[in-house]
């Protein structure tokens, strides 16, 4: 049968009367209301003074709302006011919950804030001053660095051939072409040879031309012209190569 509304004759309320029983129980106070009564508070013109009396045997909230749902069904205005009011109890409470920090919390959010750098902004002219510092630095490093690293790749080149290059009976005993052999300034065609005896001429003129053929090899182009510096105990000459057949022999002055 279907609900109707009276008023609670101890505090008030609106609640949700059954016609087919003697009385209605209010969900909010728990007192009993006599069925008649209930519907003429509700429809008398003046509204009696409620003595909101405390009942003393009225059972918690949830067993109260669990009774009213096995009387009423799920079906009463009542029950789904008072399920909704019951979700949003739930909502605020976990937002509350989320919002409310300990004192730990709150301390640690402190000692976060007091270790954060402080955003410091440089005046114009020392920002125009540190560009101008880095900005040529910067450009240097990239003009040179490809350089070395390709001077130091073809270094190591070279010195994976010395042993093609340079004749061991070409050596002092007990030294290998690593030992003997200086790259000057970083250019693999420009180099000089530490020996252990006097190269004759032809020697020299050999090495020269092979040189001059393996410089080509690791640059991967046709070389304009290798130095050789031949230096032994008694003379020093330099092999001037413009190509395999073109080779100067030229004596070097030693300075004491």
């Amino acid at each position: 049968m279907a609900y109707i509304e009276g008023i609670c004759k101890n505090c008030g309320s609106l609640i949700q009367v059954n016609p087919a029983k003697p009385e209605a129980r209010c969900l909010f106070c728990w007192a009993l209301t006599p069925t008649e009564e209930a519907q003429e508070i509700l429809k008398a013109d003046v509204k009696p003074t409620f003595p909101h009396a405390v009942i003393a045997d009225a059972p918690p909230m949830d067993e109260r709302m669990s009774s009213w749902r096995l009387e009423a069904g799920d079906n009463s205005p009542t029950n789904k006011a008072v399920k909704s009011k019951h979700n949003y109890d739930n909502i605020m409470r976990k937002e509350n919950k989320d919002n409310d920090l300990s004192a730990v919390s709150r301390l640690k959010m402190m000692k976060c804030d007091l270790l954060q750098v402080p955003k410091v902004k440089l005046p114009t002219a020392i920002a125009l001053a540190l560009g101008l510092v880095i900005l040529p630095l910067a450009l240097l490093i990239a003009l040179t660095v490809p350089g070395y690293l390709r001077c130091q790749a073809e270094t190591a080149a070279l010195f994976g051939k010395l042993d093609q290059l340079v004749d061991k009976s070409y050596l002092a005993e007990n030294r290998t072409a690593t030992d003997c052999l200086a790259v000057l300034n970083q250019d693999i065609t420009n180099v000089r040879l530490v020996t252990g005896k006097d190269l004759s001429e032809k020697e020299m003129r050999k090495l020269g031309a092979d040189w001059y053929t393996a410089c080509s090899q690791i640059k991967k182009d046709k070389v304009s012209q290798v130095k050789v510096q031949v230096i032994s105990s008694k003379n020093s000459n330099e092999l001037t190569v413009n190509s395999a057949d073109d080779i100067t022999v030229s004596p070097m002055t030693r300075t004491r």
